[in-house]
């Protein structure tokens, strides 16, 4: 979970993941303001029974240190080299290769911004690949996703890898539209989207030589 660090307490932004052992977090760009002060929020396990909001929390400390809004990818790094970080071996997949109809999942914290402090998974698959006017490759899938899934990962479930970034939701309203109380008519579709993984792959890479 990630969030903005105020005086005496923390403003929810969005979902990130771990990615290298360097301690190393990919998240979407559009959740990231530079002038902030951004923390990670670890939850508990998501196999155990956890509170829906959490009243206290330990935050720590990142540095924006790669951004690319246009593929709306950013990567972020834990400040302290105290912490030890483990990350899964071949954690990243390949979208050149993936197929229309597999399986997915997304991880993320669809309303952590109404305190709801769960981890969620959301199963889907992926419906289409596209190619936005600025030239930036999607993975388009079939489960709804909500504005606090931004910056989760999004997973060929039968491999476990991670293909893309999750970003946002398609709405056919784009921005306007009927609203009944704070509810958009119009823009709950289940038609979703990540940037691909190759992005990411390469803040990491340029982090790295730098």
């Amino acid at each position: 979970m990630l969030a903005k660090q105020l005086e005496n307490t923390v403003e929810f932004l969005g979902t990130g993941f771990l990615v290298h052992e360097k301690g190393y977090i990919l998240t979407c760009s559009h959740i990231i303001n530079q002038t902030d002060s951004i923390v990670a929020l670890f939850p508990p396990s998501l196999n155990t029974f956890n509170p829906m909001t959490l009243s206290r929390v330990n935050s720590i400390p990142l540095t924006l240190v790669q951004n690319n809004p246009i593929n709306d990818v950013a990567l972020l790094k834990i400040n302290n080299p105290d912490i030890s970080v483990r990350v899964p071996q071949n954690l990243f997949g390949e979208t050149t290769t993936l197929e229309c109809g597999t399986n997915i999942a997304t991880i993320g914290f669809p309303f952590g911004y109404e305190s709801l402090h769960l981890q969620s998974i959301n199963q889907g698959i992926v419906s289409a690949k596209t190619v936005t006017a600025n030239g930036v490759k999607l993975v388009q899938f079939d489960s709804m996703i909500h504005e606090g899934n931004s910056g989760g990962p999004l997973l060929d479930v039968k491999t476990g890898k991670v293909i893309g970034i999750v970003t946002n939701r398609f709405n056919p309203t784009k921005g306007g539209g009927v609203m009944i109380g704070n509810h958009q008519l119009g823009a709950e579709t289940n038609i979703s989207y990540a940037s691909i993984i190759e992005y990411g792959i390469e803040l990491i890479d340029n982090e790295l030589k730098s």
